[in-house]
């Protein structure tokens, strides 16, 4: 069974401890996931930061008996194509 999109954010309050104004960006998105299911994510502004929230979110989705999936990612920097990079962590859940 998979958590809701609406869980995800709740858990991540709540693993992570910040208010939504610390998170640079939080995103839902459909690009190929199944019918129903989107894709939550949420782009910090430290590794550090990042590491902590996956690993919290991964514990207290498989302690609460869900199959969703966290995924850890980042994107370097790259000023030539204006790109400013991030440290995301990703997770599909169902639509709710």
């Amino acid at each position: 069974m998979q958590a809701t999109t609406k869980l995800v954010r709740e858990l991540a309050k709540i693993v992570h401890g910040y208010t939504w104004a610390d998170y640079l960006c939080k995103n839902t998105w459909t690009d190929k996931a199944a019918n129903g299911e989107r894709y939550v994510a949420f782009r910090l502004r430290s590794a550090a930061d990042a590491d902590k929230l996956a690993e919290g979110l991964q514990f207290a989705l498989f302690a609460a008996g869900y199959t969703n999936k966290v995924k850890r990612t980042s994107k370097a920097a790259d000023w030539t194509s204006r790109s400013d990079g991030g440290e995301y962590v990703r997770v599909k859940a169902v639509m709710g």
